[in-house]
């Protein structure tokens, strides 16, 4: 499932939980965010991932339409 993410350009993956949800961050260096995350959600290693953490993942209700992720814009950052 790692060498997936990184394949699909993600970087600096982190996955958080408190308490009960589970959040994810990740900076995306590709050019077609949907084809690529569609190809990470197909691959069967992520699939038994997220059949494991199913239960403390749920979208936010201010999402948008018919997306799973929020993207929340970054306020500050620093290397």
């Amino acid at each position: 499932m790692l060498a997936k993410i990184r394949e699909r350009n993600m970087r600096r993956y982190t996955s958080l939980r408190y308490p009960d949800p589970l959040f994810a961050y990740c900076e995306y260096i590709g050019d077609d965010y949907e084809g690529d995350t569609a190809m990470i959600a197909a691959d069967a290693t992520t699939q038994k991932w997220w059949a494991v953490c199913g239960p403390m993942r749920y979208p936010l209700a201010d999402r948008a339409a018919g997306v799973w992720w929020k993207t929340i814009e970054a306020l500050f950052h620093i290397d």
